[in-house]
């Protein structure tokens, strides 16, 4: 295995390992050394990766992210704005229980600033969002994020396909 395979896999283990303890306490009484212990490394590779402990939620985060632009880049065709709002719930309703986690630690913020950042640079390749004034773009996606935000955290949330004609019926927008 080389390096830079070691290294991802490395991350995966303290990522996996960071959310296993946020299982069983809270977040700001995790130690480092608990983590690297966890994840079966030494605690120098937790730092060869990651400044902070927020770090590697923030890495988790994008990793999802990454994940819901690769069903995007897969699906057939150019999908509709309701396509990939209703992609976006099932994407992320798929990964509550670790979303759950920071909801639970007060920790939303970091999914917040990373799914707004990242449905900035989608909206560009989403025609009817593209053709928004920055203005129009930000209001739109700034909502969207804290309605992602409120449905994670939500102990019976309300179906995608529900959500989504909420959201279409609310900004009217046909594409």
């Amino acid at each position: 295995m080389d390096g830079s395979a070691q290294g991802e896999l490395s991350k995966d283990w303290i990522i996996k390992a960071l959310l296993s303890l946020m299982q069983e306490k809270e977040y700001q009484a995790i130690k480092v050394t608990e983590i690297a212990k966890r994840a079966g490394i030494a605690r120098l590779t937790f730092y060869r990766h990651f400044a902070t402990k927020e770090d590697v939620l923030r890495e988790r985060s994008r990793q999802l992210f990454a994940a819901y632009q690769a069903d995007i880049d897969n699906a057939p065709a150019s999908l509709s704005l309701e396509q990939i709002i209703r992609l976006s719930f099932e994407h992320f309703g798929a990964h509550a229980p670790d979303n759950t986690l920071l909801v639970k630690n007060n920790l939303t913020y970091i999914f917040e600033q990373e799914f707004y950042t990242y449905s900035l640079q989608l909206a560009q390749h989403i025609p009817i969002l593209a053709s928004l004034t920055p203005t129009q773009r930000s209001f739109f996606l700034a909502g969207f994020t804290r309605v992602i935000t409120d449905w994670i955290q939500v102990s019976e949330p309300l179906p995608a396909e529900i959500l989504t004609q909420e959201i279409l019926a609310l900004i009217n927008f046909h594409d």
